[in-house]
């Protein structure tokens, strides 16, 4: 993480406007305060980038979300991982489809016809399979 334009090697650079970092750190801070739990990353800007400015946001790993929170409910704009734990298809669909969103989805498995049942249950505007949404 770091400025792309001065550092050779960086593949992740600030986001776009303060008012969006700000807007990203308050919602895994109120999902925090909800009872998700921060696995990996930290909220503070890393010490060899706070003499840069611009807004830097360390990559974070969350898990334990609750409905209702906003690292549930709402779109984070930003390198958020969200971790959820499911003990069957069916339950992965469900949480995957409670959402008003719905814009992208991905499955990832070695079985692709039942990748390929499963996706015909998912409501989203695109499904990859075995690879990343891509705008």
């Amino acid at each position: 993480m770091g400025d792309p334009m001065d550092q050779h090697g960086v593949t992740l650079g600030p986001l776009a406007v303060e008012r969006l970092t700000e807007e990203l750190r308050q919602q895994v801070r109120d999902s925090i305060s909800q009872g998700a739990r921060l696995v990996q990353g930290s909220l503070e800007v890393p010490d060899h980038l706070k003499h840069h400015g611009g807004n830097f946001f360390e990559p974070l790993v969350l898990e334990n979300i609750k409905p209702n929170t906003r690292a549930y409910c709402e779109e984070l704009f930003g390198p958020v991982f969200s971790l959820y734990s499911v003990s069957s298809d069916d339950q992965a669909i469900e949480l995957a489809n409670d959402t008003e969103y719905g814009l992208g989805a991905a499955l990832f498995t070695k079985d692709i016809e039942k990748a390929e049942q499963l996706a015909r249950r998912l409501d989203a505007g695109m499904l990859y399979i075995n690879d990343f949404v891509q705008s």
